[in-house]
């Protein structure tokens, strides 16, 4: 009998906005005529996840959560049926210890463009279970289906080019001072650093926003403009080095899968949620401390990486390289599949087994 040939089964209910990462990754391990779309196999599951069954040589059942938060009471209740629950932002010190034998950090992943208008549409009514979802639910559905492609690019256009000596471009949301105070106080010193250097040409700031309330604190950082995505991509590519820091419930943003994948000197904050493996300062990433009084930190890391070319060669290239190990969507698919095997076979090898 020949080997049995693989095949991905995905549930169609998932935000494809968030997913577009993960379907890209099955799509290069898998083919795309190895993969479909089916409710048939699944039991009720939260709406949060991309939800697939992997069929090989065995059945894994893999559950992958992209979003900000920790896991949910509901989401526990869930985990039952998976195998495999493959999370972004984990944070495996607030797991309960009978799940965490099962969870694999996967790291930050961001919204790709994976599919062009018509096809796009065509899958989001394919996905779609009319009845099966309220109004918002429904427009939701189909809204993320029309931003992967309207908002977003293809992976292919992810990658490093060189940067500019004295330029540094910085882009950044305001976020809801209740979510996210740390973080926006450390993008206004960052900004502030930028600007107090006369070596620097800085471009960027606060992106303009319909909250007069997040505005009134930061609206020295607030600029008119608003850029297009390829417009941030072409000038992030340009600049010297980027800042990053954790966004709401102390997450990777998508900013630091964005900017391992260009390649960029990164200067960040202290990272709270697991990695798949550690960003190592001074080889792949740049920390600086992060305090109430951080901007002297942040200003000797500014410059030591305007200054010093060989380190910010050594940072751009390790993150370069360390997104293609952990973090390309072929690379996170092939980590969740080979977990998943070494879980179910570990689990094979201590049932009992039966009497010669």
């Amino acid at each position: 009998m020949g080997a049995r040939e693989t095949s991905i089964v995905i549930h169609p209910r998932f935000n494809a906005s968030y997913y577009s990462f993960y379907i890209q990754g099955l799509i290069e391990v898998f083919g795309e005529s190895n993969i479909r779309f089916s409710r048939n196999g699944f039991p009720d599951l939260p709406s949060e996840w991309l939800s697939l069954i992997y069929n090989g040589e065995r059945q894994i059942h893999i559950a992958i959560d992209s979003y900000d938060g920790q896991i949910t009471l509901p989401q526990y209740d869930a985990m039952g049926w998976c195998d495999v629950f493959a999370k972004a932002n984990l944070r495996s010190n607030l797991v309960f210890k009978e799940h965490l034998h099962k969870c694999l950090a996967i790291g930050p992943s961001f919204g790709i463009r994976i599919l062009p208008p018509v096809q796009s549409m065509w899958l989001a009514i394919k996905n779609y279970r009319p009845g099966s979802q309220g109004f918002e639910e429904s427009r939701e559905h189909f809204g993320n289906y029309w931003r992967q492609y309207k908002y977003r690019l293809g992976i292919e256009h992810f990658t490093p080019g060189p940067s500019e000596d004295n330029y540094i471009f910085c882009m950044s949301s305001l976020w809801d001072e209740n979510e996210a105070p740390r973080t926006n106080r450390l993008r206004a010193e960052f900004m502030s650093c930028c600007k107090s250097l006369k070596e620097v040409h800085f471009e960027g700031g606060f992106s303009p926003t319909p909250h007069p309330g997040r505005a009134a604190q930061y609206k020295e950082h607030i600029v008119d403009k608003r850029y297009e995505y390829t417009e941030w991509l072409e000038k992030t590519r340009r600049s010297a080095l980027v800042f990053n820091t954790p966004a709401v419930w102390q997450c990777h943003g998508w900013k630091l899968g964005e900017y391992l994948a260009l390649g960029k000197a990164i200067v960040s904050s202290p990272l709270v949620n697991d990695l798949p493996s550690p960003l190592v300062h001074g080889q792949h990433i740049h920390f600086v401390d992060g305090s109430q009084d951080s901007q002297d930190s942040l200003k000797d890391a500014i410059q030591q990486i305007l200054k010093d070319r060989k380190y910010r060669a050594l940072l751009e290239n390790n993150a370069r390289q360390y997104y293609e190990t952990y973090l390309a969507p072929k690379s996170v698919i092939q980590r969740i599949i080979k977990f998943g095997k070494e879980r179910l076979s570990a689990t094979a090898e201590t049932l009992p087994r039966a009497a010669d």
